[in-house]
């Protein structure tokens, strides 16, 4: 009875040493628009879930990690990082609410956990985005499906992989996760093909939409306008490019950008097609006032330049001025010492 009493005591001995054991809370990585000089609180079942506890402000150590000695004699830690309130509570990657971290302790003497985000800052590195079409044309035929097309599939304006999921609401969704290749996402809705792409209200094809990952985890849109469903309230101006260098690669594409898409040197939207008589051209909505314009390879380094001064150069087209350009380009940038 004594051996067994003795035994008893020596267990709980044991046990209540264990739970004296100093637990050290780490925190090894921090979101990137962290305010510097920040002071990083901990709230949890040991001070009352006081977000400001001063108490409770854990220290930097000389390697640039956070860390705090928690209290002893807890045998469950539950607890959430701040910077002094509720309202700068840590997030998930995507700027979400999340559960407390929960440990029970064992024989472990360091906790480590990472914060990913601040609920006031929002993400820095969300993994994710979903797109939702919150609304489309009325006349946009029921049974017609809507895809999502851009620099991540080519420009395929009708993939299945990118078909966009129908909802009761009725919205349309799709969700992206990262890609590693593209730091930023251009897009464009269409219902097929590029004849069935969306445009502005007044019927007037855009450049595309643009998301960089990282900072939201959902965009909402609205389509404005269909293509063939456009009422055109002005006309169209044709570029035709009859005369190209005799050194121009024969599978390459041409391109016209200008201050109408941003000059983006690889725009699908504004690719030329390649006629029977081996002329290039491409139709183009009149606007009001004027643009710059030039042609290239899809890129600034293979652009046409000027036949005089072997130079990069733009060219003019005031609207209204005409309804088909002929155009002729005498040499390439990347082609012209060669």
């Amino acid at each position: 009875m004594i051996a067994a009493l003795n035994k008893f005591l020596v267990l709980t001995i044991m046990v209540a040493l264990a739970s004296c054991n100093q637990v050290t809370l780490v925190i090894e990585n921090f979101p990137d628009n962290t305010p510097p000089d920040s002071q990083i609180h901990i709230a949890g079942n040991f001070n009352y879930w006081d977000p400001a506890d001063p108490n409770f402000v854990l220290s930097q150590h000389e390697k640039g990690y956070y860390y705090f000695s928690l209290p002893r004699g807890i045998g469950e830690y539950e607890f959430l990082a701040t910077r002094g309130d509720w309202t700068t509570v840590e997030g998930d990657l995507c700027g979400n609410g999340i559960e407390k971290h929960l440990f029970t302790l064992k024989n472990r003497d360091t906790i480590r956990i990472e914060i990913d985000s601040w609920m006031d800052l929002g993400p820095t590195n969300c993994p994710k985005v979903t797109f939702v079409v919150d609304e489309v044309p009325e006349s946009t035929p029921a049974e017609d499906n809507i895809y999502i097309s851009g620099n991540f599939n080519s420009w395929n304006p009708g993939s299945d992989e990118y078909k966009m999921i129908k909802s009761n609401d009725p919205k349309f969704y799709y969700t992206f996760e990262s890609d590693s290749i593209l730091e930023r996402l251009e897009f464009k809705f269409t219902r097929g093909d590029w004849n069935r792409v969306e445009v502005d209200e007044n019927g007037v094809e855009f450049p595309f939409h643009q998301y960089a990952y990282g900072y939201v985890d959902t965009i909402n849109i609205k389509i404005l306008n269909w293509s063939d469903f456009a009422i055109e309230k002005v006309g169209n101006v044709t570029f035709i490019i009859t005369d190209i260098p005799e050194d121009t690669p024969v599978n390459d594409p041409i391109y016209i950008a200008g201050s109408f898409n941003s000059w983006y040197p690889r725009d699908k939207n504004f690719e030329l097609s390649r006629q029977p008589n081996g002329n290039y051209s491409i139709s183009m909505n009149q606007k009001k006032g004027s643009m710059e314009y030039k042609f290239c390879r899809g890129s600034w380094e293979t652009a046409e330049v000027d036949p005089v001064s072997k130079s990069p150069h733009s060219r003019m087209f005031k609207y209204e001025s005409a309804d088909t350009v002929y155009i002729s380009i005498s040499e390439w940038q990347d082609l012209k010492d060669m």
